[in-house]
């Protein structure tokens, strides 16, 4: 398999831990692109140009973290990263991916040239990573840290990611339980191994 991939991606780093956790490591090339260069080979496995991109065996291009996460989970090897309560662990993931989704948007607003940044989205979209992260505070609460799941992947995934683009964003300060996740799980080796940069 061939997984399209950037460094500073967090939906990719949450595909990229999953690939390890899976076992699968050994049987994935994993090619680092960059989305907005509008890499010929990216491009031909997803039209819109986005990371991550997983190429199967077969030819056939999946995208859309989610979904190859459930794939991987499902040809790979060892414990399931859905759990025992799939449903559960699937709406972390989904809180996870809405960190990263917000946190990307803001991002790439704050790249346009000047003239073309819009404050008010800039503004609704840090109102709802504001939301979300209170909301992810409680949750975090059922999360079982001795098992390494597509849940608190993604939350931790997320949380680094607010880390790497906007470090004077200081939510560390308010979301104690959010922190502790990250900081035990950052010291795995399946987290330092794809660390962002």
């Amino acid at each position: 398999m061939k997984l399209f991939f950037s460094h500073a991606s967090p939906f990719a780093r949450k595909c990229r831990i999953a690939i390890r956790l899976k076992s699968l490591l050994s049987q994935t090339d994993e090619i680092e692109a960059t989305p907005l260069q509008n890499p010929p080979e990216l491009l031909a496995a997803n039209p819109i140009a986005q990371v991550p991109s997983l190429i199967l065996e077969n030819g056939i291009a999946v995208s859309n973290s989610p979904l190859i996460c459930a794939y991987i989970d499902k040809i790979g090897t060892g414990k399931s990263i859905y759990g025992s309560d799939e449903l559960a662990i699937r709406r972390l993931e989904n809180l996870g991916d809405a960190i990263m989704e917000t946190a990307v948007k803001i991002r790439l607003e704050q790249l346009r040239p000047e003239g073309e940044k819009s404050p008010s989205w800039i503004k609704r979209w840090q109102d709802n990573l504001e939301r979300t992260l209170i909301f992810a505070e409680k949750e975090v609460n059922n999360i079982d840290l001795n098992q390494l799941n597509i849940g608190n992947i993604s939350i931790v995934c997320a949380l680094s990611y607010l880390d790497l683009r906007f470090p004077e964003y200081e939510w560390k300060n308010k979301y104690k339980n959010l922190k502790q996740i990250q900081c035990l799980l950052e010291e795995t080796l399946v987290f330092k191994d794809t660390f962002p940069k």
